[in-house]
């Protein structure tokens, strides 16, 4: 399958209506691909969002008070690729 197919195929997915039934081969096959980190502290937290515009500001604020309470919440954000501004963008012209 190609990277295109692959791409079509889990698109498809995200405009089906009523779900897809049984995804969960889909999920445990994308945990089982590629490295991992594993962290000797629990429990790990995760914010998560397809991103884009509407949402790009709520990590900003939810990752360091998540942080400030003691709880490990790892992040990776990504620079813009479709609008004016990833969270990482807006994280380093913030922390200057």
């Amino acid at each position: 399958m190609s990277e295109i197919e692959l791409s079509a195929y889990i698109n498809s997915l995200v405009h089906l209506q009523n779900g897809f039934a049984g995804d969960e081969w889909l999920t445990k096959a994308m945990i089982e691909t590629g490295n991992r980190i594993r962290f000797d502290t629990h429990p790990v937290m995760d914010k998560h969002s397809i991103g884009g515009v509407p949402g790009n500001k709520v990590s900003l604020l939810v990752v360091p008070i998540v942080a400030a309470a003691g709880l490990l919440i790892p992040k990776t954000s990504s620079r813009a690729i479709t609008g004016a501004g990833g969270t990482a963008d807006l994280m380093e012209i913030l922390a200057q």
